[in-house]
């Protein structure tokens, strides 16, 4: 599968998840009851938290993604022994029995 496939799926499925909760929490915004109120407040939180976080990690990963293009057409050598050696290491213990 396709990195960028996966992001945008992933991205995709957080928002939908996001405005899923927010639809919730617009939902419940008549009911008066006390359980309600308070689990309605523990989830605005909850959202915005999550919101914070995933930008914060957006803006990482777009980051770290430069910083490993840059460092790949830098040294595209050391990059392919990096991979190759990877590779031997899993065949091998996924090889072992």
């Amino acid at each position: 599968m396709d990195i960028s496939k996966t992001k945008e799926n992933l991205s995709r499925d957080f928002q939908s998840l996001l405005k899923n909760a927010q639809s919730l929490i617009e939902a419940t915004s008549g009911e008066v009851d006390q359980k309600t109120k308070q689990a309605r407040q523990k989830l605005e939180e909850s959202l915005q938290s999550a919101e914070q976080a995933y930008e914060e990690l957006e803006d990482r990963l777009k980051i770290h993604a430069k910083n490993a293009d840059k460092l790949v057409r830098e040294k595209p050598y050391h990059a392919m022994g990096v991979t190759l050696l990877v590779g031997v290491v899993l065949g091998w213990l996924m090889g072992r029995k």
